[in-house]
C-alpha cells in the first residue's frame, strides 16, 4: 500500500508541478490600440437593404452617416467596394456640419435596365470608425432593382402554416412572368413566384410574417420547387418556413390567380 501511495504522489506531484508552471508562465501581452481621441466614430445608419423601385420613380438613393463625436465641420472620405456594371455615381466623400450627429449623401443610376439587379457597397476610412463598437457599420450595402408591377387584380395564398388561405392583390411583372402575391398575410411582405418559359417556379428568400416567439419567419421553394398551372390558373410551390431559431418544415402552399378577363 505504501508502495502504491508512494508511486500515486510522485505522479500528482508530476501534475500539480506542470499546473503550476503552465499558470505561472509569462505571457507576452499586447493591449488593444487606442481610438485617436479625434477620432468621430463614424458609421452607416443601415446596411444589406434592398431598394424596389418603378420605372417612374426617381433614379435616385439617399443615405446615412452618423457620427458619435460632433466637434467641427468634418469631411471624410467614402470608399467604393463594389459598382456593378458602374451603374452608380457615389460621391467621394460625405460632410458633417458642426454638431450635426447625421449627414447624408445620395446615389444615383439613370441607366438601370428593367428587371435586373444592381449591387453597391462603400466603406468608411478606418481612421474614422471605432473598431471596438459592435454597432459600428464601418460598410454598407445595397441593391436595386426598377420593376414595372400591373395589377391583375384579387387573388388569394394559402398560409399553411396558419391553416389560412389568404386574400392579397395580386400582380405581374411588365417585362417577365414574375407574380407577386401583396403582403397575403402581413403588411410589407410581399411574396414573389418567378414562373420561368418551362412553368417551373422559384420562390426565393422572402420574409412573409412575425411569429410571436420567433420573430421573423421566412420562405423558399430551393428544395422542393415549384409549377405554373396556367389551364388552372394557379401556382404551387413548397415552401421550406424558416427562422433564426430552426424551421416549421415544408408545405406545397398555392397561390390563386384572378381570373381571366
Amino acid at each position: 500500500m505504501n508502495k502504491i501511495f508512494k508511486h500515486s504522489f510522485i505522479a500528482l506531484s508530476l501534475v500539480l508541478t506542470l499546473g503550476f508552471s503552465a499558470c505561472t508562465e509569462e505571457v507576452e501581452y499586447t493591449p488593444a490600440t487606442q481610438v485617436d481621441s479625434n477620432c468621430i466614430k463614424a458609421s452607416f445608419a443601415s446596411n444589406d437593404n434592398f431598394y424596389e423601385l418603378a420605372p417612374d420613380e426617381s433614379k435616385e438613393l439617399t443615405l446615412t452617416v452618423v457620427r458619435e463625436n460632433t466637434d467641427g465641420d468634418v469631411t471624410i472620405p467614402l470608399t467604393v467596394l463594389r459598382n456593378d456594371e458602374n451603374m452608380f455615381q457615389i460621391p467621394e466623400s460625405v460632410t458633417f456640419a458642426t454638431g450635426q450627429n447625421t449627414a447624408t449623401f445620395n446615389i444615383t443610376f439613370p441607366n438601370v435596365e428593367i428587371g435586373l439587379e444592381y449591387t453597391f457597397s462603400i466603406g468608411l476610412d478606418e481612421a474614422d470608425v471605432d473598431p471596438y463598437s459592435q454597432a459600428t457599420l464601418a460598410t454598407t450595402t445595397g441593391t436595386v432593382q426598377m420593376i414595372q408591377w400591373d395589377l391583375l387584380g384579387d387573388g388569394s395564398l394559402t398560409c399553411t402554416l396558419l391553416e389560412d388561405d389568404c386574400p392579397c392583390k395580386v400582380y405581374k411583372a411588365s417585362h417577365t412572368s414574375w407574380y407577386k402575391a401583396e403582403a397575403p398575410v402581413e403588411e410589407g411582405m410581399d411574396i414573389v413566384f418567378k414562373v420561368a418559359e418551362d412553368n417551373s417556379v422559384v420562390v426565393e428568400d422572402q420574409p412573409i410574417l412575425t411569429h410571436a416567439s420567433y420573430g421573423t419567419v421566412y420562405v423558399n421553394n430551393e428544395a422542393g420547387g415549384g409549377a405554373f398551372d396556367p389551364e388552372n390558373n394557379i401556382i404551387q410551390a413548397a415552401f421550406y418556413y424558416y427562422c433564426s431559431a430552426g424551421n416549421f418544415g415544408t408545405y406545397i402552399e398555392t397561390l390563386t390567380l384572378p381570373a381571366a378577363n
